[in-house]
């Protein structure tokens, strides 16, 4: 199970809610401060953030959210508001915060809102994991075969890649097939697919 990072200076809620966390057999870490989670993504942690908005000394949770997002903390955030800081907790989710609890935390909004968000961290660091694989992929490639894949992405066919680039249709069709080797893509549109889902589409 992931683990539910709780980012609050109030050592009594921190106390009540890794108690909570830990009764439904979460894996918990406590932060007392902003800073102390940035260092914890830096290092790759992984998991769900129960994150206070309002922490007077140190970066607040608001300021993280909006200095910080996405890197280095991509994981879903959870911010935690007292009673009537609505412009607030508004300006947290406008920054990237993926859903708000209101203190005192109730217990099956809390559950309720953690499952969804477990599955999604889990999804985002698989498409991370791929990213970073695509990546290393497309690092590979040599600049013309940049070029080439640039323009398999427009759907251009290997006579129009060699008009473009001055080369044969017969060059082109060797680069398109190096392109592809070296992605690990069953054919141009799986490529396209793939650099679209991962967010990786060339301008």
């Amino acid at each position: 199970m992931a683990m539910v990072h709780v980012v609050d200076d109030d050592l009594t809620l921190r106390v009540l809610l890794e108690k909570l966390l830990l009764s439904q057999n979460y894996e918990v870490q406590i932060h007392d401060s902003a800073e102390s989670l940035l260092s914890a993504a830096r290092e790759g942690a992984r998991g769900v953030v129960l994150l206070d908005l309002h922490m007077p000394s140190g970066m607040s949770g608001l300021a993280l959210l909006q200095d910080c997002a996405p890197d280095p903390v991509w994981m879903p955030i959870v911010v935690l508001t007292g009673h009537g800081n609505v412009d607030v907790a508004v300006a947290a989710m406008r920054a990237g915060a993926d859903d708000m609890l209101e203190k005192p935390v109730n217990r099956d909004q809390l559950f309720s809102r953690l499952k969804p968000l477990m599955e999604k961290e889990e999804r985002e660091f698989a498409l991370r994991g791929e990213r970073v694989e695509m990546q290393g992929c497309l690092a590979d490639l040599t600049p013309r075969e940049s070029e080439v894949m640039v323009l398999l992405f427009k759907g251009l066919t290997n006579k129009d890649i060699g008009m473009a680039l001055g080369i044969s249709p017969r060059t082109a069709e060797v680069h398109r097939s190096r392109v592809l080797n070296k992605t690990m893509s069953d054919g141009v549109t799986d490529l396209v697919r793939r650099l679209m889902r991962l967010g990786l589409a060339p301008e």
